[in-house]
């Protein structure tokens, strides 16, 4: 009974930490065009500054609400996350760019290792395959988004297996158990769902059926090695 009580009071605190973090960039976002440049990074700063100290105290210094300072800490990292994309949006940066992806992973990865939080690392899962979609999208030359579509399940997969493997050196770490569960169980449903695209056609075709342009062969090749890459490291 009281375990479920406090993941109750976990659910409700995530829940509301989220849609507070969806308010606050909502209200931002749609008065963006009246703040000055500078307003808009001030702003953007306290919000972070002002979450990551509202959870830090309630957790660790009070202590008589550990779930909901965790949630709010959760609550920083996404302001954070959107305040990297509405600064390039400021300075006319392509917001569209997977390394700014990367800087959030790095802002939320402290979180992952340091509290041992299941939502930190559902967060950071999503955000690595949200990069890695990303990656193929952008970093590789495909001359059309759906020449990187039909590659991307077995990018995905190899991928997977990584992480799976990569996930397993937590239970090393002390109260690492968690973590490595995470890790395991995404690795695997993500697996599990790249195997059940690659059943259909769409995604494997029949090899009569295509014509292929030079720009899918240097894109496909640029894939092809990346996969391998990812394949050696994951059996090392």
């Amino acid at each position: 009974k009281e375990r479920n009580s406090q993941n109750l009071i976990t659910g409700l605190s995530t829940i509301g930490a989220i849609v507070l973090g969806l308010g606050v960039i909502l209200f931002v976002a749609s008065n963006w065009q009246y703040f000055s440049a500078t307003q808009k990074i001030i702003m953007l700063v306290l919000a972070a500054m002002a979450s990551l100290w509202g959870g830090y105290y309630l957790k660790f210094v009070n202590k008589n609400f550990p779930r909901v300072g965790a949630a709010i800490l959760l609550l920083s990292s996404l302001i954070y996350c959107a305040s990297i994309f509405l600064i390039t949006q400021i300075y006319h940066v392509n917001a569209y760019n997977h390394e700014l992806i990367i800087l959030c992973l790095i802002g939320i990865a402290p979180f992952v290792y340091f509290l041992r939080s299941v939502a930190f690392g559902l967060l950071f899962m999503a955000g690595f395959y949200i990069w890695l979609a990303f990656f193929a999208f952008r970093a590789l030359e495909f001359d059309n988004s759906s020449n990187a579509f039909v590659g991307l399940p077995v990018l995905f997969l190899v991928t997977s297996v990584l992480i799976f493997f990569v996930g397993g050196f937590h239970y090393l770490l002390n109260g690492g158990e968690k973590i490595a569960r995470v890790f395991r169980l995404t690795a695997i449903q993500f697996a599990m769902i790249m195997l059940l695209f690659l059943t259909f056609g769409l995604f494997s075709g029949k090899v009569d059926s295509y014509t292929i342009s030079d720009y899918v062969k240097q894109a496909y090749g640029q894939l092809v090695m990346v996969i391998v890459g990812v394949s050696v490291v994951g059996v090392l």
